[in-house]
């Protein structure tokens, strides 16, 4: 995950969910497959079958995240904090 582990991240985020045609792709090389909010693009890519979420990433301007680094990013988010 790009961003330290405990940096708050923005659910909001403009982001982008890529399917990647190499493990080492460039932006370029990576399929748009859908833009809108990081958290959306979030539980979109968590949706998909296990064994496909590695060819996809999500870019924001926050970071960016593989599968695994998705589902530590949603953990965080969906777990709540003692105050």
């Amino acid at each position: 995950m790009s961003p330290a582990a405990n940096t708050f991240l923005p659910m909001t985020a403009p982001a982008v969910l890529r399917r990647c045609t190499a493990p080492e792709s460039s932006d370029r090389e990576a399929a748009v497959v859908a833009k809108g909010p990081l958290i959306i693009m979030a539980h979109g890519l968590m949706a998909m079958d296990a064994a496909m979420r590695s060819e996809f990433r999500i870019t924001s301007p926050v970071g960016e995240f593989s599968a695994d680094d998705t589902a530590q990013l949603l953990h965080r988010w969906l777990t709540p904090r003692a105050i």
